[in-house]
């Protein structure tokens, strides 16, 4: 049965994908909700942050008793003190930080705030992401950006490191981002309607699976950068990987020139911006449903991911990866079904 769907994919023409003009408006979400949630017990002060959002001075935070284990089973975060770094005047060159909407952009950018004292910048509020910033957010080649990255490479850093997301929960978050936008509610306040989800999957996700691999073909082939290595959201959240994925992270900027955070530091500061954050409701949608797939569109999923594996099995990071999104697809996907037609239940 597999077999055919995948041979029917082969013929099939992508639909258009959606508009993203709206997308590129309201993608503004204020990276400063990431550190002030009301209900962790912290006891630093507001920063001050002057008409550049550069932070004038940084105060001890001190996070909720809560023991975490870490991957060396040596380390535990259990009542630990840590501050936010404070910015300074950096003559460093900015990284550009790729990843397909919905991968978790904005969390990482409060992370890199966090461990840096600067600005990870976005390109979509019209930043010309300077030496003022560690990290430049980028949806390229998804939107047609005015910065594309092979004219600017003068002014960042030759290396990169690519967010990636599965995207069996990428395109619903995406999803949820623009439904958002469009119907002006807060963005990452509420999960679209099933429905509305329903119509999109329908209609634009086989454009969008091959957008999400898209633009990891496209930076893979950039010759003006090099992938230094992958950031998985799924290991960036997790509680045991996520603080050893941000240290990788601090070392890749230190080698950068930037200054960052005390090693001791990261884990604390990986737990206030990661964890800390699902305290607030503004940070945290409320999910009433599981986004559901069509069994063509599973297929369409697997095939893909299946294609980019091949055509880059040399990088055995990112082919661990992508065999584990399949896995994920094949045992935890939720499958669509379609509800049953009642209209005709009182016909007698």
């Amino acid at each position: 049965m597999l077999t055919c769907f995948l041979s029917a994919l082969l013929f099939h023409q992508p639909s258009s994908p959606t508009s993203d003009t709206h997308f590129l408006q309201q993608e503004s979400y204020d990276v400063g909700k990431h550190e002030t949630s009301k209900n962790i017990q912290d006891t630093r002060q507001e920063r001050d942050i002057d008409s550049d959002g550069r932070q004038q001075v940084s105060h001890e935070a001190k996070l909720p008793v809560q023991p975490v284990s870490q991957t060396n089973g040596t380390m535990e975060l259990s009542a630990m003190n840590c501050s936010y770094m404070s910015w300074y005047e950096s003559t460093s060159k900015p990284m550009w930080i790729p990843g397909y909407p919905g991968s978790g952009s904005e969390m990482l950018r409060a992370l890199v705030k966090a461990i840096t004292g600067l600005s990870g910048e976005d390109i979509y509020r019209g930043s010309h992401c300077s030496n003022h910033t560690a990290t430049c957010k980028t949806h390229w080649p998804k939107f047609p950006d005015r910065y594309i990255p092979s004219t600017l490479r003068h002014d960042f850093i030759n290396r990169t490191v690519l967010l990636i997301r599965n995207p069996k929960d990428a395109l619903p978050s995406f999803h949820n981002h623009m439904w958002e936008g469009n119907n002006g509610k807060d963005l990452h306040s509420v999960q679209a309607p099933e429905e509305d989800w329903n119509k999109w999957r329908d209609r634009f996700s086989r454009g969008e699976i091959i957008s999400w691999v898209g633009l990891i073909r496209r930076w893979k082939h950039l010759t003006d950068y090099k992938i230094s290595f992958y950031l998985p959201y799924e290991r960036l959240t997790d509680r045991e990987a996520g603080p050893q994925l941000l240290l990788k992270l601090a070392e890749e900027l230190r080698r950068n020139g930037v200054r960052v955070a005390p090693k001791e530091d990261i884990p604390c500061l990986w737990y206030k911006v990661v964890k800390g954050r699902k305290s607030s409701s503004k940070t945290k949608r409320a999910h009433k449903y599981v986004p559901s797939y069509k069994l063509q569109q599973q297929a369409n999923l697997l095939y893909e991911l299946e294609k980019l594996k091949e055509d880059f099995k040399d990088d055995s990071e990112l082919v661990e990866i992508l065999a584990k999104y399949q896995e994920d697809i094949r045992s935890n996907l939720q499958l669509y079904s379609q509800p049953k037609n009642t209209s005709n239940a009182n016909v007698q």
